[in-house]
């Protein structure tokens, strides 16, 4: 008896076959889309990277400056001349915005000259910049100063002693460095390069920062960056839920400059929102659809030439069943075909063989 209910072959085998086209190309749509986001986001990375590195080249190349011209006022300064001290000192405050006061103490820690002839006189012995001038080059610890007369009231002191034919320290030459003007420096750069960025001392405090695209806190993660073990870029997530890459970048103030102990936080959005999205990747797609759907249709159409012959095989065959004199066609579509048509012709041979032998 018939079976009704079970699917035609050509049914079941074009039908398997689209179904798994469209399985395949679900896939893909889904791995294209796994495949961007972990692209955009190693973008950022390197982004981050190449951010964090540029700007710490830049701020280091503004720090070296006032180092190499500290270095330069060591070299050519006359310590025996009044006028040549004043001069020097005072050139060197005018010409810098970095650069709030300068000034020259004699060995025994007395402030021979200084910039607009402030401090001259002034007793710094135990100064700390003072005491290590003496011994080497020096760059002091950020510091509140306890003049009321200084706008900005954050500084490091940057000294070096000037050396006589004995090479023995005839004086000590000291710049004192604003940390407005670090801070001024950071923002302008950040905002330059599109990030937020953060200088943190050793001990992970924050000695300077711009903060327009994120949180203006630094997390544990990042404040880790300064003090155990650094990861070169990391995505995270700021108090709002929002994700950026954090990138860090080292030794601030570069080999020139003695060690700082500053180190560079930046971070940026961690996906690049001018960056081919995933609808854009997703338009690339339609020609692999467009394959597929071209490769099913001549699957079908081969399918079909191969399976409709053994469909009319099967429907000679039902007729040899109900007695009916059938025959089928030669069929070469393919082998298992030819053969089955073979068959089927002996078998209703026989049976009419068999049916004339009766009646005789």
């Amino acid at each position: 008896m018939k079976d009704m209910t079970a699917p035609r072959l050509a049914v079941v085998v074009i039908g398997g076959n689209i179904l798994f086209a469209i399985l395949i190309f679900a896939c893909s749509i889904l791995w294209l889309f796994l495949q961007t986001q972990e692209v955009k986001t190693d973008a950022q990375r390197a982004s981050a990277l190449r951010g964090a590195e540029a700007m710490r080249t830049t701020f280091t190349e503004a720090i070296e400056r006032e180092w190499n011209s500290l270095g330069a006022v060591v070299r050519n300064v006359d310590i025996s001349q009044a006028d040549t001290r004043d001069q020097f000192v005072n050139a060197a405050a005018d010409a810098s915005y970095a650069v709030t006061w300068a000034g020259i103490a004699d060995p025994g820690g007395t402030i021979i000259a200084g910039s607009r002839d402030w401090r001259v006189g002034e007793d710094v012995s135990n100064a700390e910049w003072f005491r290590d001038g003496l011994r080497g080059k020096s760059v002091g610890d950020v510091f509140a100063s306890d003049q009321s007369d200084e706008l900005d009231q954050t500084f490091l002191n940057f000294s070096r002693p000037v050396l006589g034919p004995d090479g023995l320290p005839q004086a000590v030459v000291v710049y004192r460095v604003s940390l407005g003007w670090v801070r001024g420096y950071v923002q302008n750069v950040a905002d330059t390069f599109g990030l937020d960025a953060f200088i943190v001392d050793r001990d992970g405090r924050v000695v300077a920062s711009d903060t327009n695209l994120f949180g203006n806190e630094l997390l544990e993660e990042e404040r880790n960056q300064a003090t155990g073990p650094r990861r070169p870029a990391s995505v995270l997530t700021d108090t709002s839920s929002t994700e950026f890459v954090s990138a860090f970048a080292s030794n601030v103030g570069g080999l020139v400059v003695p060690d700082l102990g500053w180190n560079l936080i930046v971070r940026v959005p961690a996906s690049d929102p001018d960056a081919p999205g995933f609808l854009d990747e997703l338009r690339s797609t339609w020609g692999m659809g467009l394959l597929i759907a071209a490769l099913s249709l001549v699957y079908a159409l081969i399918s079909g030439l191969v399976l409709r012959p053994i469909a009319e095989l099967v429907r000679v065959a039902e007729g040899i069943a109900n007695g009916e004199e059938v025959y089928p066609r030669e069929n070469a579509s393919s082998a298992e075909a030819a053969s089955l048509s073979s068959t089927l012709a002996k078998l209703q041979t026989r049976l009419q063989s068999a049916g004339n032998f009766s009646r005789d």
